[in-house]
């Protein structure tokens, strides 16, 4: 629903880094797993916060993330006992294949330079700052590029 790794890390006491690892690693604590459920039963039906543009992108980016993880929303895991069992989500890597965290905190200012990321996770970056209204010098100062190099993303994407 928007909740940023950061966020959730925040409520549990924990590091991003740490809660990412768990979340997609093949098992986890039972302290873990209680203190997600915990979470969950306090955030289920809340939004995150969008008060401000960093919070705004961070949830964004964080919904994408789900989107593209094909991770149902938080209703679809209310009757799990008795509804249908879903298609499995099967997704093959393909070379340009986007980090979701990478872009999340590219957008969120978070110190990722235009060199820390993939050419795709580039034009991402470049495509959603675009879609908020940023200009191309806030563009290139953000990522720590050129406005030349913001403009040809701009251009390859359609959004010069």
């Amino acid at each position: 629903m928007g909740w940023s790794a950061e966020l959730l890390a925040g409520q549990l006491g924990r590091r991003p880094s740490s809660l990412c690892r768990s979340v997609f690693s093949g098992t986890i604590t039972s302290r873990t797993a209680q203190d997600v459920a915990a979470l969950y039963e306090q955030l289920w039906e809340l939004a995150p916060p969008r008060m401000t543009l960093e919070q705004r992108a961070a949830a964004d980016a964080a919904e994408a993330c789900a989107a593209v993880g094909g991770w149902p929303p938080p209703l679809a895991w209310d009757d799990i006992d008795t509804d249908p069992t879903p298609p499995p989500t099967t997704r093959s890597p393909a070379p340009d294949d986007i980090d979701e965290i990478a872009v999340e905190r590219a957008l969120a200012g978070d110190s990722v330079s235009d060199d820390d990321l993939t050419s795709a996770e580039q034009q991402e970056v470049v495509r959603r700052l675009t879609a908020r209204g940023s200009s191309i010098r806030d563009i290139a100062a953000q990522l720590g590029t050129t406005k030349r190099t913001v403009s040809r993303r701009r251009a390859a994407i359609g959004a010069a």
